[in-house]
């Protein structure tokens, strides 16, 4: 339950920090920054 009540407010903080972002807009970049922390991306090459 703690882990909920922190990610809940740590969406509520970015939307009141920028309220013209979109709500999935948010919630993906939490998402993303998440999957780089633990090390789940994989590069992207050009070409």
């Amino acid at each position: 339950m703690p882990k909920q009540i922190e990610r809940w407010a740590k969406i509520g903080g970015m939307m009141e920090d920028n309220p013209g972002l979109p709500y999935e807009f948010v919630k993906q970049a939490i998402i993303s920054k998440a999957e780089k922390d633990t090390g789940k991306l994989e590069p992207y090459e050009f070409g």
